[in-house]
């Protein structure tokens, strides 16, 4: 009878007639090969970076009325959920509730919003494993801080395009673009008692911002219009951009704070839905929201 154990062992023994035929050049070349790859991924290991719950839930989407729209200038109040994760391949979970107001204008080839208002979320610490992690991290120092924390801030965001089109359809073509939050809450109080010794990374200041650059479509139908925006941009300040050291992800060392965004969005009458999903370094998240038009 056949048995699983049987089949282990003539594959070892075919393995083995294999390595002793093969040429000594070759089997050398793959020792080489073999050591470099498990002294690579050895200095490696997983990364642990803790900064701004911000990171990657920046820049909700805000309505602006179109060119061939009778008025030329509204105010919105604006919410949105967020549901995503952060850290070192997004794995510490973060949900987060937002609410602002909004004004927004048209000026011929220009249009322009501007937005106040407010962010409460959690943010939860997972632990790490006692194997695996790079020489950075000090796993013993982060499970003593795991744990669901309270995280909020208050912010601002803006931005200005140039727009072309008709009626019925206009491109959004380039457009600038900020998000700026002051953070309070427990979660930045644990980033201040972390050590530099235990972590990767810890940024512990607590004003995040971002600039970005942008481009929209919006397509106007029968009952409402709907539209798609692309936009991507960076952290701005010091303590996001000074890095020397080889990041866990390949191709990118130092590593870079940025983010990448992608919105579809459709208005029917005063109403306007979003889905918005955000990359960023260490960060990812989908944003549902919704605008709502209060006054001309």
């Amino acid at each position: 009878m056949i048995t699983g154990r049987r089949i282990l062992e003539a594959g070892n023994f075919a393995f083995i007639l294999a390595w002793i035929n093969l040429n000594p050049m070759l089997r050398a070349k793959l020792v080489l090969f073999s050591f470099i790859t498990i002294s690579f991924f050895s200095c490696i290991g997983r990364q642990a970076y803790y900064v701004s719950p911000f990171n990657g839930i920046n820049t909700p989407y805000h309505s602006v009325p179109m060119r061939g729209d009778s008025i030329k200038s509204a105010s919105y109040f604006n919410a949105s959920i967020t549901a995503g994760g952060a850290n070192e391949g997004e794995n510490d979970p973060k949900y987060s509730l937002t609410a602002d107001l909004s004004r927004s204008h048209n000026f011929g080839i220009f249009q322009a919003y501007y937005a106040g208002g407010l962010t409460v979320g959690s943010y939860r610490m997972k632990p790490y494993d006692s194997v695996g992690n790079n020489y950075t991290v000090n796993y013993r120092i982060i499970n003593q801080n795991r744990g669901t924390y309270f995280f909020g801030g208050g912010g601002f965001d803006g931005g200005i395009n140039i727009v072309t089109g008709s009626k019925d359809f206009e491109w959004r073509i380039f457009g600038l673009e900020t998000s700026l939050r002051q953070e309070f809450g427990e979660f930045a109080k644990v980033r201040e008692r972390i050590p530099d010794s235990a972590v990767t990374v810890v940024i512990r200041n607590r004003s995040f911002g971002t600039l970005g650059m942008f481009t929209e479509i919006v397509d106007r139908g029968r009952n409402g219009s709907t539209g798609f925006k692309l936009g991507w941009g960076k952290v701005i300040g010091d303590d996001y951009n000074n890095f020397s050291f080889k990041d866990s992800y390949f191709g990118d060392n130092p590593p870079r704070f940025g983010y990448f965004i992608f919105n579809v969005h459709t208005t029917r009458d005063k109403f306007t839905y979003y889905l918005q999903a955000n990359l960023a370094k260490k960060a990812g998240a989908f944003i549902f929201g919704m605008n709502y038009k209060i006054s001309k």
